[in-house]
């Protein structure tokens, strides 16, 4: 199983009552289409949320209690 541990276009917040809350990438239900313009013209979508969401964070599990 894949962990994805780098968060580059995500926000985290801790709400004053404890509650964890995250907007970005990979978060939601909306998708954004753009437009990159390199050595050819391609459309690359995202899913994302542009308002914070309610997330739990758990532990990663060891190497030992995958096998």
């Amino acid at each position: 199983m894949d962990y994805n541990d780098h968060y580059e276009y995500n926000t985290f917040i801790q709400t004053r009552d404890g509650a964890l809350m995250a907007c970005g990438i990979g978060l939601g239900k909306e998708k954004k289409v753009a437009e990159i313009y390199e050595d050819t013209e391609e459309e690359k979508s995202s899913i994302y949320s542009s308002e914070f969401l309610s997330i739990s964070i758990s532990e990663k599990p060891s190497k030992q209690s995958l096998q």
